[in-house]
């Protein structure tokens, strides 16, 4: 039987309409430089599908919608262009949440392309129709609603493609582009869908990052440049991370540079003519060497930084705080001024006013010979097991290659252990400071690079993202340290874990042990794994090539590791009161 002449025209228009809207937002986003792009299967995404597979976009298949997301904000990460996930419709927006909300506060560029109904039966009853244009609500920095079968023009559709790209781009975040086909959905795409790099167009129109004029050095506060001491937080590119190396070494003045900010990664020891101070919470201990060491004005680069008690320093401190290149909602309220210009745009200013300033006043002389004095007192101090853990994959970490790290323990301790790194770029979903998601992130790291990807992680942000496994390719190189001491090890930490009244609730419900055998669950994916438990295993085992996707477990125990901490805790404090007395007697 063959379809009615109406029926068989409309099929036909909207097959036309579907392929239109497909096929341009696959070409803008070729020609505004997309490459790869993250799709979660799906029906109602077919048209998106088969005109990204023409244009030939590199496709990543992720079978969890939530793990597709967070591999497409690993791309966003390492490449500082927008990342792309393609999902369906229904539940599989929303569990794009996660990852976007992940965008949104640490600043990456993401753009999110969910297929939908057609507007009509939105709230209709049917399968997967409910309303997704403007679910991400504040999340997102624009959501733009596309449909078939509107008569809008293929320009019209390019020209909000590429604003969507421009705003991720520019202003560093998630994008939501929501797009409705009607069926059919199996589409038709041009033979000549595939460009050639020669056909690109020229983007350099598209500002990857918010940029001003460089600052005058007479239009600079007192305090950008007369400092006593500098804390890098937080900062999301590469030209952030070169212009803060330019100021602290311009400054020549006592830093701290959070793990998270980029300036410990693939450096030797420390910045010439500075001394960089590590474990900030050992310091932060004793008032007057804190005061000794970062004084009456401090200048604060970027976002905020993995120590809370530094944080909370910085804010309640009677010192005068700067901050600089700060983005809206990173806190900068917090500060006593704040020049909000980019790094980049102000590192020659700074430079140039830090030459007419004495470098070798004798407060500043006598601050970094204080420093280096506390580097080395806690750098003879023995480490927690996990903290030596911790030092050993950093150290195996190559330049070039990436270190990603989940949150909880792993971050704090590479932050306060670790004082370079030789990899080139570390990472952490520090946002929101979830665990869920690493293991999909650091998947889309690796998909960037053909440098080996290391990454350090707990056993529960393993176990989070554990369903992230079976999408990967083992042909990408990356090597998985895991953790495990069977539960949450951090929130032993907190108060609660101290009061035997809540013992079987805090057990049960906040540290909550599993018995997972993780070598198994990596095994069951294909993967090479197996269980470590020395350093000396751990460090043969790290000199090995990675060779494709490969996971390492080691096992802890939670009672062994807080005697160890409070050991290491009692031994600073002992050396750091030490060095007080001598400088307040010098």
């Amino acid at each position: 039987m063959t379809e009615a002449p109406d029926h068989a025209t409309r099929s036909e228009n909207v097959r036309r309409a579907n392929g239109v809207l497909a096929n341009t937002i696959a070409k803008t986003l070729w020609l505004a430089g997309c490459r790869r792009a993250v799709v979660a299967p799906g029906s109602r995404s077919t048209p998106l599908v088969l005109a990204f597979a023409a244009c030939g976009f590199d496709l990543h298949v992720v079978h969890d919608e939530r793990s597709g997301a967070f591999v497409a904000l690993g791309t966003g990460r390492a490449t500082e262009t927008p990342g792309v996930v393609i999902t369906t419709s229904g539940t599989a927006t929303a569990n794009l949440f996660p990852a976007i909300v992940e965008a949104a506060a640490d600043h990456v560029p993401l753009l999110v392309l969910t297929a939908d109904r057609p507007l009509e039966l939105v709230g209709s009853g049917a399968n997967q129709t409910i309303a997704q244009h403007g679910m991400y609500g504040t999340h997102v920095l624009r959501a733009y609603d596309l449909s078939s079968s509107s008569t809008i023009a293929e320009r019209h559709i390019e020209a909000r493609i590429r604003d969507g790209y421009t705003i991720a781009c520019s202003e560093r975040g998630p994008v939501h582009i929501n797009v409705r086909f009607d069926k059919p959905l199996e589409i038709d795409v041009p033979e000549n869908a595939a460009l050639s790099p020669g056909r690109e167009r020229d983007n350099t129109s598209i500002p990857r990052s918010s940029s001003s004029r460089a600052a005058q050095p007479n239009a600079l506060p007192s305090a950008v440049t007369d400092v006593d001491a500098v804390v890098v937080g937080r900062l999301a590119t590469r030209r952030d991370i070169a212009a803060a190396h330019r100021i602290v070494r311009a400054l020549g003045v006592p830093t701290h540079a959070s793990i998270t900010s980029g300036v410990r990664d693939a450096i030797e020891g420390d910045v010439p003519g500075t001394a960089l101070l590590a474990d900030i919470d050992s310091i932060l201990e004793h008032e007057r060497l804190a005061g000794a060491l970062l004084g009456d004005r401090v200048l604060w680069l970027g976002g905020p930084v993995v120590s809370t008690r530094l944080g909370e320093y910085l804010v309640d401190a009677a010192c005068t705080v700067c901050r600089i290149g700060s983005a809206v909602g990173d806190g900068n309220d917090a500060a006593s001024e704040v020049v909000r210009l980019p790094l980049d745009s102000i590192a020659d200013s700074i430079e140039v006013a830090a030459e007419g300033l004495s470098t070798n006043t004798p407060r500043r002389q006598e601050a970094l010979v204080l420093a280096r004095a506390v580097g080395r007192a806690l750098e003879s101090l023995e480490p927690p097991l996990e903290a030596r853990i911790a030092r050993s994959v950093a150290a195996s970490t190559t330049d070039g290659g990436g270190f990603v790290l989940a949150n909880s323990s792993p971050i704090r301790d590479v932050d306060r252990y670790v004082r370079a790194l030789p990899a080139s770029r570390s990472y952490c979903n520090r946002g929101v400071s979830g665990i869920d998601g690493t293991l999909s992130t650091a998947y889309g790291i690796a998909l960037t690079t053909e440098r080996a990807v290391t990454v350090l992680t707990g056993d529960l942000s393993f176990l989070y993202d554990s369903g992230s496994l079976s999408a990967m390719d083992a042909s990408v190189r990356m090597r998985i340290v895991v953790i495990d001491n069977h539960g949450g090890g951090l929130f032993d930490r907190l108060p609660i874990a101290a009061c035997d009244d809540h013992r079987d609730v805090f057990e049960r419900c906040i540290v909550a042990p599993h018995r997972t055998d993780l070598v198994g669950v990596a095994v069951s994916h294909g993967f090479v794994a197996r269980r470590v438990e020395t350093i000396e295993a751990l460090e043969a085992a790290l000199r090995n090539d990675v060779r494709g996707i490969e996971v390492l477990v080691f096992p802890t125990d939670r009672a062994i590791e807080r005697s160890a901490r409070a050991r290491y805790r009692d031994a600073a404090r002992t050396a750091l009161a030490s060095l007080e007395r001598e400088h307040r007697g010098s």
